[in-house]
């Protein structure tokens, strides 16, 4: 499991509704070949929703992803979807190709109030609208 993402997990239930906490370190090591085609569906990407709107807090960090290609609808992020309040991503970069309509991005497809540190995306996008 030492080349594998270790994912430390913090679940919550309240009210029946379900939130997680994401932490997540790749330590340096890379995701090669990620390769997802859904034209049709909106929030494509590696990471869903991290952040507040999903009532979790997220930290992901050293994550590097090499050769993506990655096409969705809305929303559409090589690494994640939608970032959002207490939410980081920090130490990752993404190269390949993410193409999408409406909010895309190499890194993160949508960023509300999330924190992007020292990180890369050298894949270029398509944002068709």
């Amino acid at each position: 499991m030492s080349t594998h993402l270790k994912i430390r997990q913090k679940y919550i239930m309240q009210k029946k509704k379900f939130s997680l906490g994401f932490y997540g370190n790749g330590k340096g090591h890379k995701i090669t070949n990620l390769f997802i085609d859904k034209p049709s569906i909106d929030y494509v990407g590696l990471f869903g929703f991290v952040g507040d709107f999903a009532r979790s807090e997220g930290i992901i960090q050293d994550v590097r992803i090499e050769d993506i290609w990655l096409v969705g609808n809305n929303y559409v992020g090589g690494l994640v979807r939608f970032l959002d309040l207490a939410a980081s991503v920090s130490n990752c970069n993404v190269h390949g190709y993410v193409s999408g309509n409406v909010e895309v991005g190499g890194l993160v497809g949508r960023l509300d109030n999330g924190i992007i540190n020292n990180s890369l995306s050298m894949a270029p996008f398509t944002d068709l609208k």
